[in-house]
């Protein structure tokens, strides 16, 4: 019964098309797109046991590269169904961009997520693929065995019309990816199925909604909230990234970074609200981050891989 409700709820939005026809790039990092995902537990009798929400807003610079802002927040529902009511504020969670001449999107994770690492630029997606091709360059297949692209068409999801690329792993189906979209997994969560008794979960991707007007969140147009000064990646390699807030200012402010010892070893005064602080030259270890907002001092640990 489980999962044939589940089956009627997915078929409300997902109304695959088995047919190949020609178009141009859906790009994926588009302001005001929402994804909503939904973890199940299998061995419960309820379809959903835990909701988060994607929340596509707002560009950055990293390297001279344009990327989209993803932030993310949970939710949780009365009857696991729509509507769905938010439970934590937005953070900022990761940065998209789409490759639209290789038909490819990238992202750099502000958190490492299971098999895909934080502060880099990551190829999450793979949409030049054909059938017999192998998606094992992905970051959402990493750690799950071969992926070969099957079937290629094009189908209505979410009540978009794009193309789909069904994935298919070394003992079932894992998915299927959608262009502009996303993935039947979600957005940036790994692509397996359940197979057997060993997996108790699966993951989903149950709703997408352009333009932030998404009928299945309560207040879904209220925007995130203006977020403090951010430091990222942590752990560092080469560059730090110190994005301050878009509402406020930065004329007379001022970073400042230590080493361990408390000695002062490199500053500079913003120039836009977007800094990048070489450390390819520093030893590992761990350092202080002080920036002024031209009121008050934030400090932020730092660590040097």
């Amino acid at each position: 019964m489980k999962k044939f409700l589940l089956s009627i709820t997915l078929a409300m939005v997902l109304l695959p098309c088995k047919f190949i026809t020609a178009q141009d790039y859906r790009p994926m990092a588009v302001d005001s797109a929402q994804w909503i995902v939904q973890k199940d537990d299998i061995q419960t009798p309820w379809i959903g046991d835990d909701f988060w929400e994607y929340y596509a807003l707002g560009d950055t610079l990293v390297d001279e590269t344009l990327y989209k802002k993803i932030y993310k927040r949970d939710l949780e529902t009365d009857n696991h169904y729509p509507p769905y009511y938010a439970v934590s504020p937005y953070t900022l969670f990761a940065l998209l961009r789409d490759d639209i001449a290789a038909k490819r999107v990238y992202a750099i994770l502000l958190e490492s997520q299971e098999e895909c690492p934080a502060g880099e630029d990551v190829l999450f997606y793979d949409f030049s693929l054909s059938t017999g091709d192998t998606a094992n360059q992905l970051c959402i297949t990493s750690g799950i065995g071969d992926v070969i692209i099957g079937e290629v068409g094009v189908g209505v999801f979410f009540g978009i019309s794009t193309r789909f690329f069904e994935a298919q792993g070394a003992y079932s189906p894992q998915g299927e990816l959608y262009e502009g979209i996303g993935s039947s997994h979600g957005l940036f969560e790994l692509m397996f199925t359940p197979f057997k008794s060993r997996y108790i979960f699966e993951v989903s991707l149950i709703f997408y909604c352009t333009k932030g007007d998404c009928p299945y969140i309560v207040s879904s147009n209220t925007m995130p909230a203006p977020i403090g000064t951010l430091v990222y990646p942590n752990p560092a390699k080469n560059l730090i990234y110190v994005e301050m807030p878009e509402n406020g200012r930065f004329e007379n402010s001022k970073i400042e970074l230590y080493n361990i010892e408390g000695r002062l070893i490199y500053h500079t005064t913003p120039v836009s609200f977007s800094t990048q602080i070489p450390v390819q030259n520093l030893s590992s270890g761990l350092y202080l981050l002080r920036v002024w907002d031209g009121s008050k001092w934030a400090g932020s640990k730092v660590v040097k891989e």
